[in-house]
């Protein structure tokens, strides 16, 4: 039993060192380009796949789990066909990936804390009169900003 618990912490560092690599290149994409190249996302989202896989096969994940995890990034495309631009399709797709990599909980966890963050930041930067109601601002750049706070918490022993 020890040899499976150890292949566990294992796959659950190989997901975060995953996260942490998707999230910052699709932030850099963001911030340059206001796009993510799809290619990555196909990269990182079957990775995930075949992590999943492996879970599933030694029986350590539940399917309908899983597939819950895909709700943020599925409500993230949906707002992005309806405002009209308003949201990005990247954004949703780069949450379905980070669905299947980091589980349900943590892909919320991601999104409202970027969300938060985002928040903040454009309340400030209007209040400074430094950006108006159309400013774009590149919103992965924030989910990677959550996922380092997330990430340094976790690695200095406050788990959720």
């Amino acid at each position: 039993m020890p040899a499976v618990s150890c292949f566990l912490k294992e796959g659950e560092m190989l997901r975060e060192a995953l996260c942490t690599g998707y999230l910052v290149i699709c932030a850099a994409q963001d911030l340059k380009k206001q796009t993510i190249d799809i290619r990555v996302s196909v990269f990182a989202g079957g990775a995930a796949l075949v992590l999943d896989g492996a879970a599933l096969a030694g029986g350590q994940l539940d399917i309908l789990t899983s597939l819950a995890g895909l709700v943020p990034g599925i409500l993230l495309l949906a707002l992005a066909l309806f405002s009209g631009g308003a949201a990005g399709v990247g954004d949703g797709i780069c949450f379905l990936v980070l669905g299947t990599l980091l589980g349900t909980w943590m892909t919320w966890a991601v999104l409202m804390s970027a969300l938060i963050l985002a928040a903040a930041v454009g309340a400030l930067l209007m209040a400074f009169r430094k950006a108006g109601r159309r400013t774009h601002m590149p919103f992965l750049a924030f989910a990677a900003a959550s996922w380092a706070l997330i990430l340094a918490a976790r690695l200095s022993g406050i788990d959720w």
